[in-house]
């Protein structure tokens, strides 16, 4: 999902919302990959 400021969301998807595995690319090249649930960054994947 790509939104109007230039974010792109790539993963999961629950009911719409950001929910699951997934990595935001920022503008700036700055990437945060782990877990999000209703929308929100929980923190980094501690699965291996």
């Amino acid at each position: 999902m790509i939104y109007p400021d230039g974010r792109v969301y790539t993963g999961e998807f629950k009911q719409g919302k950001r929910t699951g595995f997934g990595t935001m690319t920022y503008p700036d090249g700055k990437k945060v990959s782990g877990r999000f649930l209703d929308g929100n960054y929980l923190g980094p994947d501690k699965k291996k």
